[in-house]
């Protein structure tokens, strides 16, 4: 069975929609086709760089109906499921009935937690991890490199939270930094990663399936690949 994938982070800024770009991209590589479920409202912007490549459904999490689409779209789906959540929502609120949902269809919850260097991070992810119950429930944390290199995240390197993390089988890995040039050109034409390769300039495509590679690395650091696909192999 395939898992379901929470992007979270609680607070705008920290780079969770080029972790999206990047996780569905991996999944898309791997031949794993997956349901992306775009929670933000204002700025679904996630939703809208893959509107016409994958099956994308909306969801309002600020409201109980909202949740009871989710975990019904998690139970009946064989895909795998990214779930980009919004900002302002309490993300607490209906993460244990999705755990217990996701046990009962033989599912798991795979929670990528992203992160700058500022204290806050460290806060809403302490109080995530209080409402998750399920032991099955995967945390992985994300160090935005585009805020600095990693020994410069001290206050999160430093804490107990890491510790946590690790002791309950979590990686903690790193996003590489992506050319705002780059970055721009994903957001404003609002494409996904392939989309954007195969229209790009030879620098862009140099540049950009270079972040590539190193994101793909990232997700199988943290243990979330299938068998390395052919594709995979040659861009290494």
């Amino acid at each position: 069975m395939e898992n379901v994938y929470w992007i979270g982070g609680a607070k705008g800024g920290v780079g969770k929609t080029m972790v999206g770009m990047g996780l569905i991209d991996f999944l898309r590589n791997e031949g794993r086709e997956p349901v992306l479920v775009e929670t933000d409202k204002k700025n679904p912007d996630l939703g809208r760089a893959h509107a016409d490549e994958l099956v994308v459904e909306t969801a309002d999490l600020g409201d109980q109906d909202g949740w009871v689409e989710l975990l019904d779209l998690c139970a009946k789906t064989s895909a795998p499921v990214v779930i980009n959540s919004a900002v302002g929502v309490d993300e607490t609120q209906g993460i244990d009935a999705l755990e217990q949902s996701l046990e009962s269809s033989g599912k798991k919850l795979v929670v990528l937690w992203v992160i700058n260097r500022q204290r806050d991070s460290i806060e809403l992810l302490r109080e995530f991890m209080r409402s998750i119950k399920s032991p099955g429930t995967e945390i992985h944390v994300i160090r935005n490199l585009y805020f600095g290199a990693a020994h410069k995240f001290e206050l999160f390197n430093g804490s107990e939270t890491k510790k946590e993390i690790e002791g309950r089988g979590g990686k903690v890995v790193d996003l590489p930094e992506i050319a705002d040039r780059i970055a721009n050109e994903l957001y404003c034409k609002r494409v996904s990663v392939a989309a954007c390769l195969d229209g790009a300039e030879t620098g862009t495509r140099f540049v950009l399936g270079r972040w590539r590679n190193a994101v793909h690395q990232m997700f199988r650091e943290a243990g979330l690949s299938g068998p390395v696909s052919k594709e995979d192999s040659r861009e290494r």
